[in-house]
């Protein structure tokens, strides 16, 4: 593993030159990508070849903001879930938190020319139905895209005792999308089984997809896990869950229903 800046070393004058000034670029494009290039700075479990192809992928276009977007996500996309093994004990349950909205487009994106009213109906039908017929509906349908997000507890198998009782109030802690404010959120409980890798999150996973959060930061070198940066306003006042990442996983492996938080 290593970082960008040692492997920026290694190449000329020029090469750093140009790439310093996408760098630059995206410093200023939106107050996300400042965050992003933050991260860069310090990711630290990206392999050697992961930031020469981000090298070259900065030389091959222009310094302006949206194009060094596109050229990062495009990238990253070959390099998610290759974040450093995270040891986790045996039998923990992972927990996801996922807007009824966010749900929603993931269903049209995958069926598309469907009436509204159908993919509303499925969402309602996920929280609602006895769990083995939700099992079994969604045991070939994922839940999520290219990969998983997700949070557990060290001292409980449910991952989500002990917080809030509303929806924003578990946004503010899992460091959520706050333009989904007043959303309603549904949390899911699963377990991974054998064969699933679980990695610390990475710059990779949280900009390979189309929205890039601001609350992504990497975990400290010697931490045991990702660590989910919550709303700065609150970031004092709780203690930062732990996170992780892992390929996307279908709804039989849910262990209870999954609960609708208003």
């Amino acid at each position: 593993m290593a970082r960008l800046e040692e492997v920026l070393e290694k190449r000329g004058a020029d090469d750093r030159a140009k790439v310093e000034a996408c760098l630059y670029s995206l410093s200023t494009y939106r107050t996300t990508t400042y965050q992003a290039f933050e991260n860069l700075k310090v990711e630290t479990r990206l392999p050697e070849p992961a930031w020469n192809e981000l090298i070259d992928a900065l030389l091959s276009v222009t310094a302006e903001g949206a194009s060094v977007c596109n050229a990062l996500r495009a990238l990253f996309r070959h390099w998610i879930l290759r974040g450093t093994i995270v040891d986790v004990a045996g039998g923990t349950i992972f927990g996801k938190a996922i807007s009824t909205a966010v749900l929603k487009a993931l269903l049209r994106k995958r069926t598309p020319g469907r009436k509204v009213a159908d993919f509303a109906k499925e969402v309602r039908d996920f929280y609602t139905k006895p769990l083995p017929l939700i099992q079994k509906r969604w045991s070939r349908r994922g839940l999520g895209n290219y990969l998983m997000w997700s949070t557990f507890s060290i001292h409980s198998r449910r991952p989500f005792r002990g917080f809030p009782i509303t929806a924003d109030g578990i946004r503010r802690i899992l460091g959520l999308d706050p333009r989904l404010r007043n959303k309603p959120l549904l949390l899911l409980e699963y377990h991974l089984g054998d064969g699933i890798e679980i990695r610390f999150p990475t710059i990779a996973d949280a900009y390979a997809g189309d929205e890039w959060s601001y609350f992504f930061t990497p975990a400290p070198e010697k931490a045991p896990h990702g660590l989910i940066r919550a709303w700065p306003e609150y970031a004092r006042q709780t203690k930062p869950r732990p996170e992780v990442v892992h390929e996307v996983i279908s709804g039989d492996r849910l262990v209870r229903r999954p609960v609708r938080i208003p």
